[in-house]
């Protein structure tokens, strides 16, 4: 792949710089895929390279995406944070320079905290990631969107909810436009978000309306909140909404 050729010619040429970002990119090429690592190895071999560069808000992002990336390789097993505190500290010592990656940190480590069951840690940590998050004005501000919508998730109190979806969605549709693919993924979990079943319903009825208009693609989206929605109309026996919802998941 192209990602790979970079890696080797990077490696080729030895400029450790251009190796981090060579590892980095291939990194989060595995993690969008989903394969076999999610780039965990190409994570850690960019932290190596960058902290021996001086290339310190890149070690930081490529560690934070290797917090994920174990997170989601774990299966269960305790996901390694050696060398946490020290990334931490650096990253202080950065200040914007390292803003996208100390966010990312913090989101991810509320992912792993989620993950393992301990949701008071996860708020604290999703909750950092936003304070870091709004010093964020270029193009990372739209990936660290994700941290508002996963405190979302594990905030109790609805209004705060939906307070953060609100935001999450205001800023995807400033930035990528309101039927964007991820501008309506935010939407569908802002939907979610509600306490009430039925108001859950009717908000996401015409949302995948609108997806199925718009992005007939999104099969895999669709099928999930669909399923949410199928669930939720059967409960309240609203039939007609039944047979439209499984037409539109089949």
């Amino acid at each position: 792949t192209l990602a790979d050729t970079a890696v080797a010619l990077a490696d080729t040429l030895g400029y450790r710089p251009l190796v981090a970002r060579a590892y980095l990119a291939r990194g989060r090429v595995a993690l969008e895929r989903r394969g076999d690592d999610f780039g965990a190895a190409d994570f850690d071999a960019a932290v190596t390279h960058g902290l021996a560069t001086g290339e310190f808000a890149l070690a930081i992002e490529a560690y934070a995406r290797r917090v994920y990336a174990h997170t989601m390789v774990a299966t269960g097993a305790t996901v390694s944070l050696d060398g946490l505190a020290g990334m931490i500290g650096i990253g202080a010592w950065a200040g914007h320079r390292a803003d996208v990656g100390q966010a990312l940190l913090f989101n991810n480590l509320g992912v792993a905290a989620r993950v393992a069951g301990v949701p008071p840690l996860a708020r604290r940590a999703f909750a950092r990631a936003l304070e870091l998050a709004a010093a964020v004005t270029g193009p990372g501000a739209v990936e660290l969107t994700v941290a508002q919508a996963n405190l979302m998730q594990v905030e109790p109190d609805p209004a705060a909810r939906a307070r953060l979806g609100r935001g999450a969605v205001a800023t995807l549709s400033a930035r990528l436009g309101p039927t964007h693919p991820r501008t309506l993924e935010m939407e569908l979990h802002l939907a979610m978000a509600s306490a009430a079943p039925d108001d859950v319903a009717a908000r996401l009825a015409p949302l995948l309306d609108q997806i199925a208009l718009v992005h007939p693609e999104l099969t895999g989206l669709r099928t999930e909140f669909g399923s949410e929605l199928l669930w939720l109309a059967m409960l309240s026996d609203q039939r007609a909404l039944v047979a439209r919802t499984a037409a539109r998941i089949e």
